[in-house]
């Protein structure tokens, strides 16, 4: 009930949004990089979780998302703003769930710090969804 992107089927993989058990193994065995032009498509920016055992990765799109005060995001996080994904968990408080929240700062003098991490928002706010596979069986 909490997976828009779930499909149960007869596919030999699953599609769903990321757990919570997901997100922290992604975020245990990858590191972090901000990525602009991704693939080198002029203006796709956002964040790659690079695998530490292989060369795997999986891009998460700097995409905006609806805040509590009703405005759109449109700010470029490469100015220091946040976007981020939701994963399928939901909070012990129903109106809430688990978004992956990432956001680049650029702090002054110009040293620049990165972080994503699984926050608790309210369902309301728009965010993306950036479901993933698991083979069946």
């Amino acid at each position: 009930q909490n997976d828009a992107a779930y499909m149960s089927n007869n596919y030999p993989f699953k599609i769903y949004m990321p757990t919570y058990d997901d997100y922290n193994e992604l975020k245990n065995n990858t590191t972090l990089e901000f990525k602009e032009n991704y693939n080198g498509v002029e203006g796709l920016n956002g964040i790659i979780y690079k695998s530490n055992v292989n060369d795997n990765e999986i891009f998460i799109p700097n995409i905006s998302y609806k805040h509590p005060d009703f405005n759109i995001d449109k700010k470029d996080v490469w100015s220091g703003s946040s976007f981020g994904c939701w994963t399928n968990t939901s909070s012990w408080n129903s109106e809430k769930a688990y978004m992956i929240y990432c956001s680049k700062t650029i702090w002054y003098g110009g040293k620049t710090t990165y972080s994503c991490n699984n926050v608790v928002v309210d369902k309301w706010c728009g965010a993306q969804i950036r479901p993933i596979t698991k083979k069946r069986g």
